[in-house]
């Protein structure tokens, strides 16, 4: 599932750059006139943000994510407390 997140970023990036080269419309001249319309590659670039969400909450990878994953605090280090005397370190 990690090659799946790798290959959606790579494919992300390369529609960025390919929509920032061409813009995100296009005219095209049909039988009613001029038509202003959306480039295909918009929808995949939509298309891909939403996996690339998806598969980063699988892995923890987003806010929510990780306030959803089960941590005892600091990882269950028990530090003592610096002004006992037990918090110097000799």
């Amino acid at each position: 599932m990690f090659k799946q997140l790798c290959k959606a970023v790579l494919r992300f990036e390369r529609l960025e750059l390919e929509l920032e080269e061409l813009s995100e419309i296009y005219e095209s001249d049909t039988r009613n006139g001029k038509q202003i319309k959306s480039r295909p590659e918009v929808a995949q670039y939509n298309e891909t943000f939403r996996q690339i969400r998806g598969l980063a909450n699988d892995f923890g990878m987003t806010p929510a994510a990780e306030r959803g994953l089960s941590g005892g605090g600091q990882l269950g280090f028990n530090f003592p407390d610096p002004n006992s005397p037990e918090g110097y370190l000799t």
